[in-house]
C-alpha cells in the first residue's frame, strides 16, 4: 500500500535480546520522504535522565508473547531542568533521516518488562511539515526478546 504522506518511522532495538535488568536500546529513525523540510519537535536525540529524548517518542503498543491486552501503563515524565529554556527543534531536510535513542524501559508496563517475546509500536508526533500541518506517523512492529540470563559464575549442570 503506498503512503499518502512519504514519512516513516521505523524502530529497532540493539540487540534484539536483552537481559532482565538490561537496558532496552531503541532506536527511532524518522524518514523525511517529503519535497521539503520538515521539523521535530525536539532537541535531544540521546537518552537523558530527565527524558528529554521521550518528549515527541511515544510507545503506543506493547504486546508480550503474542497474549491480547496492551500492557502500556504510563509514558516517562520529562522534567525539564533548569537553565533549559524549551524543547527547541530539529531540521529534517527533504530525502533525510533523523535517528532518536532511547531506554524502552522508561515506559511502564502493567506488570513491568517481565521475560518474553515483546512486540511493540512505536509513533512519532509533532512533525512540523508546514506552518499549518503536523503529523504523528507510526511504526511498523518492533520485536525483541527479554531473557532471565543466568549467573555465570553458578555451576554448570554436566
Amino acid at each position: 500500500m503506498d503512503r499518502q504522506i512519504p514519512v516513516f518511522v521505523r524502530g529497532r532495538v540493539d540487540p534484539g535480546v536483552v537481559g532482565v535488568d538490561e537496558t532496552i536500546e531503541l532506536t527511532v529513525t524518522v524518514t523525511n520522504g517529503l519535497p521539503r523540510v520538515m521539523f521535530y519537535s525536539g532537541s535531544w536525540t540521546e537518552p537523558v535522565e530527565w527524558n528529554g529524548e521521550t518528549i515527541s517518542i511515544s510507545i503506543v503498543d506493547i504486546y508480550r508473547d503474542g497474549e491480547p491486552g496492551n500492557l502500556f501503563l504510563d509514558r516517562p515524565e520529562v522534567t525539564l531542568p533548569s537553565g533549559v529554556s524549551g524543547i527547541g527543534r530539529i531540521r529534517v531536510e527533504s530525502g533525510r533521516l533523523l535517528s532518536v535513542r532511547t531506554d524502552a524501559r522508561k515506559w511502564v508496563l502493567r506488570d513491568g518488562w517481565l521475560p518474553g517475546d515483546y512486540q511493540i509500536t512505536v509513533r512519532v508526533d509533532n512533525l512540523a511539515i508546514d506552518d499549518y500541518c503536523t503529523l504523528s506517523v507510526t511504526s511498523d512492529p518492533i520485536e525483541f526478546t527479554i531473557e532471565e540470563i543466568g549467573d555465570p559464575a553458578a555451576p554448570s549442570s554436566p
